[in-house]
């Protein structure tokens, strides 16, 4: 059974699914977001947002040229990560992984020990974009 719940673009959100996944497209404000067995899409948000699954993959899709908000922590515990950054985008993204690898297309200058989390100041810095995983891989695009 799948539900489409249409609300305003400034509004509050606290959903929890069991047993499928979740997805938020175009909403800012205090989103409370948590599946057990599912995975989390989340595109064009922003405020101050909390994203969790147990067994799904994590897509984040970000918009604009910054975050509209506190900051997104996102993570998930069995399942990857996806992350999808605009060209000219300001934020202070850190992502990780446990067990598995990082990908990224964004250039990056590593130095000091390399471990399997990064914390990368994008354009500048800004608002914290957190999204972390710890039994798979994590892929950050530019868009």
């Amino acid at each position: 059974m799948s539900y489409f719940v249409y609300v305003p673009r400034r509004f509050d959100l606290d959903l929890e699914a069991h047993n499928g996944g979740l997805s938020v497209h175009g909403v800012t404000g205090k989103l409370d977001l948590e599946t057990h067995n599912g995975g989390l899409m989340l595109t064009a948000v922003g405020g101050d947002v909390r994203a969790r699954t147990q067994n799904g993959s994590l897509h984040v899709q970000l918009s604009g040229n910054r975050w509209d908000g506190t900051g997104l922590e996102a993570e998930t515990r069995n399942g990857s990560v996806r992350l999808a950054v605009p060209e000219q985008y300001s934020a202070q993204l850190e992502t990780g992984t446990v067990n598995g690898s990082i990908r990224t297309d964004i250039p990056v200058t590593l130095s000091g020990r390399i471990s399997r989390t990064l914390s990368i100041p994008l354009g500048g810095g800004g608002r914290t974009i957190r999204a972390m995983t710890t039994n798979g891989s994590v892929t950050i695009t530019r868009r």
